[in-house]
């Protein structure tokens, strides 16, 4: 698809995702491709304790706390039971685009550096929607011949 067909097509991921491009300023005829990832990640832990934590025996409290990138679901249950499951939720956009810069340092006279030596440089360019989520390392190589 070209980015004019994105842009027609209308769908809401794309016209946030090309919004997210002009807004950090990337030309959009040098943009490779994009990519969408939205993951959730849950588990599941429980506690139980040898000794009798709440006093009632019909005891029970199940209650949830969330907001639109995680939910914790906390479960209490007599004798001594504790159980915590949350689930966060990511989204990212990924835009990888090209551009040509000067081998050395860019001349200052604008006519020599028409004839300077140049290369393509692939930048690939990562936005995570979730505040809460901290990229720690990625690793992205393309090889050349």
């Amino acid at each position: 698809m070209t980015i004019n067909e994105v842009k027609q097509y209308g769908d809401s991921v794309d016209k946030e995702m090309l919004d997210y491009i002009k807004k950090h300023g990337i030309k959009e005829k040098n943009i490779v491709n994009t990519h969408y990832i939205k993951e959730y990640i849950n588990t599941t832990d429980t506690i139980v304790v040898n000794d009798t934590i709440f006093k009632e025996k019909d005891f029970a409290l199940d209650t949830t706390i969330n907001n639109e990138w995680y939910n914790v679901r906390v479960g209490l249950q007599y004798p001594s039971t504790v159980a915590v499951s949350p689930e966060f939720t990511s989204e990212k956009y990924i835009v990888v685009n090209t551009r040509r810069e000067t081998i050395d340092p860019p001349k200052k006279f604008f006519l020599l550096r028409w004839f300077q030596k140049k290369h393509t440089v692939t930048e690939v360019t990562i936005f995570e929607k979730n505040p809460y989520v901290k990229l720690k390392e990625q690793k992205f190589i393309q090889y050349t011949k």
